[in-house]
């Protein structure tokens, strides 16, 4: 299984690269990466090159086959800015052969090697037939400033050539312009006194204006891919790094791929001077150096030693930290002329500091460190793209700059060894898991064998205490119920008690002589002991309710025959009151699909007690009204009963009260009662899962309302709602 793996990575690997390599092909010229294959396809042609001066493109098809470029022997004139009618005159200049594109560094007139700085003159005669296609010629940008001239056209510029340092300015901005004529002779002037080489380092290219506008299109948004994408990935890792502080290697990361994206901006096609146009040469060459010096030579070290740690030893980590602080200080401090000198000191030590990378790496994957082999792969294609890049700075060689293609593959790589330390540590956890579980199992069967007689024991202690739990908090609320009940009947019977007591000793000792006046006070003790009895009763009765003693003979019933049977009993005890009695039924046809899982002897104990009130507070001839509608809550409705009259009313701060035991309104101290019927009524509704408030009637009187679940007329529905 694990060679398998490894021959799946290793194959995605091979991919990767040829994609990469693929890719890169794109990012060189469009017409470098065709002609050998067009010209394989149409005939056996070479591609022209120009020779002591002149080049003849006028039998190459730019249509099959693509651009190509203006390389070979050019005329060339050191030390003389020579326009196109300096060789129209009689005598004209005598120049020598030179190969572009390279640096003129390398020419040597008479025996003696150019230096960097200086000017010349460019000089290519180009023929280009009778050819019906448009033309266009690709001027890449040059050592350090130019002027070119087609024929006696000028077509393009660069800064401003001089012929010192004070009247020459660096630029760096591709160009594109057409070729008109049969026979056309380009003359460029280029100067440099701003940077250790100058000359014409790169090609010029000609081919069809869509040719060279796809490549140009096509370089643009590869820069812009690789500058939005590396920037990016680089804010992500150091958001990482933001969340989880310890994994610094996230934050190394993600500044290598800041730079390495800012950078990108500065070469290529030079994709900030199409942003900003005057964007100064220095600081953009600056940049460039800085971005790239402090990539490779600082946070890549860092990267590589806490990717891998304790590999490379910790003097001379410090050493590989501190050493990078050198040039970048050269590079702030002096100008291009004087740290572009050092760059080759730069590319030596970059060469040998990732060759030393990549054998600490190597060491990591003989270790078997994990990620390392994998690692090591896309080390070594990023190493070589380095150096590609380094050789092409310098003008050893010209086959493009791969740098970002082999960063990407680079990158690639470490989010393979992300996902696979992610996935080894699943397995790790899932593994460990397991044998937590099977360790787990072999050791409850020891302790369950060996203390089998403790767990019975434990559990009936534990059984016991549960039970005496219980026990003991039923006699807490049979003690609350009871101090409440015992103050309660000390309050409410101390009156009728003392009153009692004096109609008695009143009979008792003669104090009253007249029979009629004896027989009404002996009325007056029977009635206060009838009540006392009643009082007593609802005590017990509500105290019953509180500590849920009460049983409840529940039954469905029917809404509709029900609330007949309530509305005929008490709309008799209205009427016979001297009041008027209202009805109303909002449900309508609705009221004979709804049912009611109630006790109905409790239901109408509530319900005349309601009515009852309302009679006992509402002055003559006016008028009580019953209404019955649904009430819906969340998720729920419940049928919903107002009984309103025309009283006195409920003070509106004592809405809140009047369901309390021996509640009475100061309002109505005058009206006669135990102060216990609105609190039945409340316990009995609760116990249905109902509520049940007060409220104020406009414009007079006073509203009680009730609501209580309604159930579907089936019995299968209400066992269903019930559960």
């Amino acid at each position: 299984m694990i060679r398998r793996e490894f021959f799946y990575r290793g194959n995605l690997v091979v991919l990767l690269v040829i994609l990469v390599v693929v890719l890169t092909s794109c990012e060189s010229s469009v017409a470098s990466s065709t002609d050998s294959k067009r010209n394989s396809e149409h005939d056996q042609r070479p591609i022209p090159v120009a020779e002591q001066g002149k080049i003849d493109v006028s039998e190459w098809d730019f249509v099959k086959k693509g651009a190509i470029s203006l390389e070979g022997e050019w005329a060339f004139y050191w030390g003389e800015l020579l326009e196109p009618s300096d060789f129209s005159r009689g005598n004209p200049p005598h120049g020598q052969w030179v190969f572009v594109p390279s640096i003129w560094n390398r020419y040597e007139i008479n025996g003696e090697k150019l230096p960097g700085t200086g000017y010349a003159t460019y000089r290519l005669q180009l023929y280009v037939g009778d050819s019906t296609d448009v033309l266009a010629l690709k001027i890449p940008y040059a050592s350090t400033a130019y002027r070119m001239w087609i024929n006696d056209i000028l077509v393009a510029s660069n800064g401003e050539v001089g012929i010192d340092k004070t009247t020459s300015h660096p630029q760096y901005i591709n160009h594109m312009t057409y070729i008109v004529d049969q026979d056309s002779t380009i003359t460029i002037q280029v100067s440099n006194f701003h940077h250790r080489s100058g000359g014409l380092f790169q090609p010029l290219e000609i081919g069809t204006v869509h040719d060279i506008a796809t490549q140009t299109q096509l370089n643009i948004a590869v820069h812009l891919f690789l500058f939005g994408s590396l920037f990016i990935m680089g804010i992500y890792f150091i958001a990482l790094f933001c969340f989880r502080p310890k994994a610094l290697y996230h934050l190394y990361f993600g500044i290598i791929c800041v730079l390495f994206g800012i950078q990108n901006l500065f070469i290529g096609e030079v994709m900030i001077t199409k942003l900003f146009e005057h964007f100064s040469w220095e600081m953009a060459l600056k940049m460039e150096y800085l971005c790239a010096t402090v990539a490779k030579f600082l946070f890549v070290p860092l990267f590589i030693n806490r990717l891998f740690p304790n590999m490379i030893p910790n003097r001379l980590m410090k050493a590989i930290i501190l050493l990078p602080f050198i040039p970048i200080m050269i590079i702030l401090v002096t100008p291009a002329s004087v740290y572009s000198h050092y760059v080759v000191y730069g590319n030596i030590y970059n060469i040998l500091l990732m060759i030393y990378l990549w054998f600490i790496i190597y060491l990591a994957s003989k270790n078997r460190m994990e990620g390392a082999k994998t690692t090591l792969l896309f080390f070594s294609f990023f190493m070589f793209t380095v150096i590609n890049d380094i050789l092409n700075v310098v003008g050893t060689i010209s086959t493009g700059y791969y740098l970002y293609w082999g960063l990407y593959c680079y990158l690639f790589g470490q989010a393979l060894i992300l996902s696979k330390n992610f996935s080894k540590a699943f397995t790790t956890i899932e593994n460990l898991s397991q044998q937590l579980r099977n360790l787990n199992e072999k050791l409850e069967d020891k302790v369950r064998n060996r203390t089998k007689e403790l767990e019975e024991t434990n559990g009936k202690l534990m059984g016991a205490n549960q039970k005496l739990a219980q026990k003991n908090e039923k006699i807490i609320e049979y003690e609350e119920s009871r101090k409440q009940l015992f103050a309660n009947i000390s309050h409410e019977l101390r009156t009728p008690i003392t009153l009692i007591q004096g109609y008695l000793e009143a009979l008792i000792h003669d104090v009253i002589q007249d029979p009629e006046k004896k027989k009404q006070h002996l009325i007056q003790t029977h009635g206060k002991i009838i009540r006392l009895n009643q009082l007593i009763e609802d005590l017990f009765e509500l105290s019953r309710l509180e500590v849920k003693k009460t049983s409840f003979h529940k039954s469905m019933v029917s809404v509709e025959e029900w609330l007949d049977q309530a509305i005929n009993d008490c709309a008799l005890d209205i009427r016979q009151a001297g009041l008027q009695f209202e009805y109303h039924n909002d449900l309508h046809d609705k009221i004979k699909a709804m049912s009611l899982y109630i006790d109905s002897h409790r239901l109408e104990q509530v319900f005349a007690n309601l009515v009852m009130n309302a009679i006992k507070f509402s002055p003559a001839n006016s008028t009580i009204r019953i209404t019955v509608e649904e009430y819906r809550i969340p998720n729920d409705k419940r049928l919903k009963i107002s009984i309103s009259d025309e009283g006195t009313g409920i003070p509106q701060d004592e809405l809140s009260k009047i369901f309390e035991r021996f509640y009475k309104s100061k309002h109505n101290s005058t009206q006669q009662g135990s102060g216990l019927g609105l609190a039945i009524s409340k316990a009995i509704i609760e116990a249905h899962e109902g509520n049940i408030w007060a409220e104020q009637n406009n414009p007079v009187g006073s509203q009680f309302c009730m609501t209580l679940p309604i159930f579907e007329s089936s019995l299968e529905n209400k066992h269903r709602r019930l559960s």
